[in-house]
């Protein structure tokens, strides 16, 4: 008949990746560093020799299955001790993976990919696109396409270029429909360079075969066959193309500008109730096609269901200046319209925990009476209760034990709240909690770091205006900051609309931290890197002094001292030095309150230093906590509700450009906005735990950590930002 061989020991190139490399590399052809794992040893070496980030994957697997990305040695740690080179099958039984996994450098820049037919390893018919994120960020909740490359434009022809090295320095059959993937970086003077990722000997996958039959006009036809179907049955047979190559396609012809692209969006976690209709896509040239049906419930990625919600079409055919970006700016407009119209019903099981079950059943029952549906109502009453006491270990157990993530608001922690991370830690629950005690988190760090983050539990305290505002603020500006190539050398918070009212739980905590502290025990308080897991000495860090009085030029706001300031930057340093210092290695925070004149900054200093002063005695602490009792706030709870949180940052580079990042909140910052805060931050743990697991790119521009004593920055990132800025919150950053 005709057939073509292709030899085992040939064909393998094309499917083993760690064959494929050496074969490709060893012919000249970029490569990142790369190495056959047998034994954890073999990890090690290669992160020793190496470094970080690294790629650990089966050399055998395909559509990102199996792929860990080790950005750190908390990531490396955490990955041998689950045991990376043993696999679970259906059965469930052990098979060993030893050998057939590769690591490799992580590779920066740009994934691209050329798709075609070669004829003598001679590219006859190519189609190259560029990625849209991956196949890995589609698996861990990010939306993921592909942008085809126009014919007209030099991009295409040095993509081209680069898989037809890729080609002659492997042993190709005299036919070969091909994929090849590339890494592509630009460098300042706009030259492309090229590494690989992978080839195989096969068609493109996913939607890239309909995307170019619709390249070469064949989207509205039903009867004309799939082009990249009919070329594969036709040249595995021996019959060779149908049609010669200035007949098979219009875009190897180069005669027309037309280009495409598409972003296939993932399901959420949860229930779809409602998509917006197709024909209201205000994006001219973009097609939605809904795959999802409303009704669907989803419970996070598996490669044996349907994962996809929607997918975007987008076309361009000007024929002269047309560019990749043009469909990018397309997909991605129609994308947040898309986003802002979907809704999702967030398949979340809650029940509230306590001691007086009395207590618990009044709460339930005036949440109840705050909506008319009756439904709601009826869910509401249902919510299950626990009962538990701090002081009963086994009652703590229980509760951690039948849930994934505990928020707690127990306070004074130091007094309270050891008991119940100690019950999350060994049932391997996640946590997150109100405190703003610096020595509560300082005694969490010493005794539960290490099995934390061995066991991957995420312990995240202080997510309320302790101290998450702060946080996410600086967090935004650095990262911000990092994509455009800069380091960042200082923050400057000001909190300009605070806190409704004084709060008892906050005075009540206050008096007892100095009442239960020596003075040699404050002075270690008032240290700025109490919490920050940074190795160097005192004398490296960057200062870190306090501001007492000033005055802020860019937002032209006179500063005083803040009696947050101290526990807030000591919770900001932290992030940066779990973040390994990527803010910035000089990164200095500051943080203080917000007036319009010198007098009212000067009045809060006063009053501050008094007030504060009158702690440290026994008779006025005594009076300060009978004149606001624990559990009670002086304002009332519909100022509370009116009085938005806002908080600005100016933050500065070490090039000395600057950025202004923006925090506001809906609900005083104290207590409505920190209920609000508490609960978004337990629900990105809950229900956006592939993306966290996964250290999502969308996390932001330093990854986040899977384990140990955290913070909302390094837990969360952009994941938990986009969650806040999705129901309400105003956060945001831009230069100056």
């Amino acid at each position: 008949m005709g057939i073509t061989e292709f030899p085992p020991d040939d064909a393998v190139t094309f499917r083993d990746k760690i064959a494929m490399k050496e074969r490709v590399s060893s012919r000249g052809f970029k490569c990142p560093n790369f190495a056959r794992v047998w034994s954890p040893a073999n990890v090690l070496q290669f992160i020793q020799r190496f470094g970080y980030p690294v790629v650990i994957k089966p050399s055998l697997g395909s559509a990102s299955a199996g792929v860990v990305v080790l950005r750190n040695d908390d990531d490396r740690n955490a990955y041998l001790k689950t045991g990376f080179f043993s696999k679970i099958d259906d059965d469930g039984k052990c098979m060993d993976y030893s050998g057939d996994m590769i690591i490799e450098s992580f590779a920066a820049g740009t994934m691209v990919h050329v798709n075609g037919y070669a004829h003598n390893s001679k590219i006859e018919l190519a189609w190259p696109f560029k990625y849209i994120n991956t196949n890995l960020s589609f698996t861990n909740g990010s939306a993921y396409g592909n942008v085809l490359i126009p014919a007209s434009t030099p991009h295409h022809s040095d993509l081209v270029a680069a898989a037809q090295q890729v080609l002659l320095a492997l042993p190709c059959p005299e036919h070969l429909v091909f994929h090849v993937e590339l890494f592509e970086t630009v460098s300042d003077d706009g030259a492309r360079e090229f590494s690989l990722c992978e080839v195989a000997a096969r068609r493109p996958g996913g939607s890239i075969g309909n995307l170019i039959q619709r390249c070469e006009g064949g989207a509205a036809s039903s009867t004309q066959p799939p082009l990249f179907q009919e070329m594969e049955f036709r040249l595995s047979i021996g019959l060779g193309l149908r049609h010669n190559r200035q007949n098979i396609s219009r875009y190897a012809r180069n005669d027309s500008g037309f280009s495409v692209g598409d972003l296939m969006v993932p399901l959420k976690i949860g229930k779809l109730v409602s998509v917006p209709d197709a024909k209201e896509c205000p994006v001219r040239g973009v097609q939605v096609v809904q795959i999802a049906k409303p009704g669907t419930t989803y419970s996070g990625f598996n490669i044996a269901v349907m994962n996809t919600c929607v997918r975007l079409i987008a076309t361009v055919e000007d024929s002269e200046n047309t560019t990749e970006t043009d469909l990018e700016e397309k997909l991605k407009a129609a994308h947040n319209w898309y986003n802002a119209h979907v809704q999702f019903a967030e398949n979340l099981k809650l029940a509230i925990a306590g001691r007086s079950k009395a207590k618990l059943e009044a709460v339930r029952e005036a949440l109840a009476a705050t909506v008319a549906n009756e439904d709601q109502k009826a869910s509401i009453l249902s919510i299950p209760i626990l009962l538990a006491d701090s002081t009963d270990q086994e009652s703590l157990d229980a509760v951690a034990a039948s849930t994934k993530v505990v928020v707690s608001t127990v306070g004074p922690f130091l007094q309270f709240g050891k008991p119940l991370v100690d019950s999350c830690v060994r049932m391997g629950t996640d946590y997150v909690d109100s405190t703003g005690e610096s020595k509560f988190i300082l005694d969490l760090i010493n005794t539960y770091e290490q099995e934390a983050i061995a066991k991957r539990v995420r312990i995240v305290p202080s997510c309320g205006f302790d101290s998450l505002p702060s946080d996410i603020g600086s967090f935004l500006i650095a990262d911000h900051f990092a994509k455009q190539g800069k380091k960042t050398e200082s923050v400057r918070a000001l909190v300009i609309n605070g806190m409704g009212g004084i709060s008892g739980g906050t005075l009540h905590t206050m008096a007892g931290i100095i009442a239960s502290s020596s003075f040699s025990d404050l002075m270690r308080l008032s240290d700025p890197y109490i919490i920050t897991p940074r190795s160097e000495e005192p004398e490296n860090r960057p200062a870190a002094s306090p501001v007492v009085l000033g005055y802020n030029k860019d937002l032209s706001l006179y500063e005083a001292l803040s009696v947050m300031a101290a526990g807030n930057g000591a919770y900001v340093r932290r992030s940066w030095g779990l973040l390994k210092g990527a803010y910035g290695p000089n990164f200095q925070y500051y943080e203080a309150m917000a007036f319009n004149n010198i007098f009212q900054s000067a009045l809060l200093v006063l009053g501050s230093t008094v007030g504060g002063s009158a702690m440290f005695f026994p008779p006025t602490r005594w009076l300060i906590k009978k004149l606001v009792p624990q559990g009670t706030n002086t304002a009332s709870e519909q100022t509370l509700r009116s009085s938005d949180g806002l908080m600005k940052f100016v933050g500065q580079a070490e090039d000395g450009s600057k950025a202004i990042a923006e925090f506001k909140t809906r609900g005083d910052f104290g207590y409505v906005a920190t209920g609000t805060m508490l609960a978004e931050a337990a629900m990105c743990l809950a229900l956006d735990r592939s993306k966290l697991d996964a250290s999502a790119a969308e996390a932001g521009s330093f990854g986040i950590l899977q384990g140990g004593i955290l913070t909302a920055a390094s837990a969360g990132g952009m994941i938990l930002v986009n969650r806040l800025q999705k129901i309400g919150f105003k956060i945001s950053v831009a230069d100056v």
